[in-house]
């Protein structure tokens, strides 16, 4: 991994081949201090793990794809949960026939490059276990 502090608040964050997404930002939020932080990306990933949450049940139904795709999109925020790092990222995948697949990112690895952009805040963004809902919410005020 690799990063570029653009200015205070803004970081490029480039993840090498090999290496996994999920981990390896919040490598990144631990290392730099990140209380709070929106994360868009694109790149190229494989042996990906998406999850559908299923609001009837409140779990989580995971697929994992093996081949390589195009990272078209990742959004989502860094926060805290627990007093550690925290990534909720929804990614959209495009696969070699153009066929798009999106959800929550689980766990993907990179299979060429991937690219993010890294906007810190300036306040903690944490979040709590929700068991009505069965998801770790944001912890507004």
């Amino acid at each position: 991994m690799k990063v570029l502090r653009v200015d205070s608040n803004w970081c490029m964050v480039r993840i090498d081949r090999g290496e996994e997404v999920v981990a390896s930002l919040v490598a990144f939020a631990g290392e730099q201090g990140v209380r709070s932080a929106a994360v868009s990306g694109l790149g190229a990933v494989t042996r990906t793990r998406l999850a559908y949450f299923d609001a009837a049940t409140k779990e989580y139904r995971t697929r994992e794809f093996e081949g390589v795709m195009e990272l078209v999109s990742l959004t989502g925020n860094l926060g805290i949960f627990e007093g550690r790092p925290f990534l909720h990222a929804h990614v959209v995948l495009s696969d070699e026939e153009y066929r798009c697949h999106g959800g929550h990112l689980v766990s993907a690895i990179v299979a060429v490059t991937a690219e993010f952009s890294i906007q810190m805040g300036g306040v903690k963004l944490a979040r709590r276990e929700n068991p009505d809902l069965g998801i770790k919410e944001q912890d507004l005020p």
